[in-house]
């Protein structure tokens, strides 16, 4: 909470600490990986990012939380092609299959909400056109349609 608390204050250099000492503390609690790769991110330390939010699929394969934010971290270290396929892991993760140990208030990835859908497509869609790989961002664009239930994402639709 108190990491969080900082994060909310934009004090980045005060709440990475505490996620660090939490990781030493307790080596599989994936919050504290998560909201550590998510303030690598914040503050562009980007190969950090991946390999706190590698460890945190580690524990949590099916979490869109970490997904999402480990295809932004790879992305934005200019590796599209790791990043479409993350972003392509939560968007095709099967229901029923176990997402791993994450808080019961984090998304899954199994069963997207349409904002949720729209937000990680966008995002694969641009890995995916970066990287090259055309025909897959061409067919990636047949899954969204005007119907989709968007409040959140809009932009990104």
């Amino acid at each position: 909470a108190l990491g969080r608390g900082y994060d909310r204050l934009l004090q980045f250099d005060r709440s990475i600490p505490i996620y660090s000492k939490l990781i030493r503390e307790s080596p599989g609690d994936v919050q504290a990986y998560r909201y550590r790769g998510h303030r690598y991110i914040s503050t562009r330390k980007f190969a950090d990012a991946v390999k706190d939010l590698q460890q945190a699929r580690k524990i949590a394969p099916g979490s869109f939380d970490v997904l999402y934010h480990l295809g932004l971290a790879q992305y934005l270290s200019g590796d599209f092609g790791a990043a479409a396929d993350t972003y392509g892991q939560c968007l095709d993760w099967k229901a029923g299959a176990s997402e791993g140990a994450m808080p019961k208030e984090w998304r899954g990835c199994a069963g997207l909400d349409d904002d949720s859908r729209i937000a990680i497509s966008n995002w694969r869609y641009a890995a995916l056109r970066r990287a090259g790989r055309d025909a897959e961002a061409k067919k990636l664009l047949e899954g969204i349609h005007e119907k989709m239930q968007v409040k959140d994402n809009v932009a990104y639709l």
